[in-house]
């Protein structure tokens, strides 16, 4: 932009010009200001989530505890209930959520370093 600002004030080519590049530039400043807030809303819905998941699965353990005292003279629904296992369902949310932590911040690096190669590219382009 810096060249069309300077050497290029004035001219115009089909469709580039120094308003038509400033214009870009503020829509993908603006995309990328939602992308923020959408992450920033996606992290809190996540989080929301999984304190509901955890809810549930503390108020289905109560329940389970309740049920086996229930069972204790009745065999074949006390084998039942001691098959019921909540631990692993627990394990595979928390790694299915790191993955997904891990692979936003991998994005939001992706992210930051094509913003600065961006910022710092056209202006070495366009003073060549």
């Amino acid at each position: 932009m810096a060249l069309f600002e300077r050497e290029l004030s004035g001219v115009e080519f089909p469709e580039v010009s120094t308003g038509a590049l400033a214009q870009a530039a503020a829509e993908v400043q603006a995309a990328a200001r939602q992308c923020d807030r959408l992450r920033a809303e996606l992290a809190a819905a996540e989080s929301a989530l999984d304190s509901s998941r955890n809810a549930l699965v503390r108020l289905a353990e109560r329940g389970l505890a309740y049920a086996k005292i229930y069972a204790a003279e009745d065999a074949a629904l006390a084998a039942t209930l001691e098959a019921i296992r909540f631990g692993a369902a627990r394990a595979e949310r928390g790694r299915v959520t790191r993955k997904r932590r891990a692979a936003a911040a991998e994005a939001d690096t992706r992210d930051a370093g094509a913003a600065a190669s961006s910022e710092s590219a056209p202006g070495a382009a366009w003073s060549n």
